[in-house]
């Protein structure tokens, strides 16, 4: 089960190079702070399914390529007024999944309105965000920020233009 938080205050994301992990932070109004580690596999896939949420149905009339151009504008728009410039609080009062965090094993998506992301470990609690685009296109680039720093060199992410006519795969 996850948990959802109160409204989000501040997200973080950062690379742990003793671990080669990402640890992605949630701090949430009420000072609880969630804690995820985030492997180069389930950043992928956490990637993935951000894109999917923000992809959603394409307007009547529009071509795939159309529509990943709008998506990349649209990227670029939230992601430009995004404040990050404000450093993290460390203050959190609390740690519902616990002060060390959880490793990402789970990722459940709910598109629609409202659309939902919950970020879930093997066993026990998680974390669930909304599906709100703001949010999504500021993970998304946090996280992506953060791999490039881990140097992890995952696949090309949210970008206008036709799909690449072959996919390479990376071990």
């Amino acid at each position: 089960m996850s948990k959802a938080p109160a409204p989000i205050a501040q997200v973080n994301v950062s690379y742990q190079r003793e671990e080669d992990r990402l640890l992605l932070k949630i701090r949430s109004t009420d000072n609880a702070e969630y804690r995820l580690w985030l492997t180069r596999r389930y950043t992928q896939l956490l990637l993935g399914a951000i894109e999917k949420l923000l992809a959603g149905e394409p307007e009547p009339g529009q071509t795939a390529e159309k529509s990943r151009a709008t998506r990349a504008f649209e990227h670029e728009r939230i992601t430009a007024s995004a404040d990050l410039n404000t450093p993290y609080e460390e203050n959190a009062e609390s740690f519902p999944l616990g002060a060390e965090g959880v490793l990402g094993y789970r990722i459940s998506i709910r598109p629609g309105t409202p659309a939902s992301l919950q970020l879930q470990p093997r066993s026990g609690a998680g974390v669930s965000l909304p599906g709100l685009p703001q949010l999504l296109h500021n993970l998304y680039h946090l996280l992506r920020q953060a791999a490039e720093s881990a140097d992890w060199k995952l696949a090309a992410g949210i970008r206008p233009g036709p799909e690449p006519a072959g996919r390479k795969l990376l071990n």
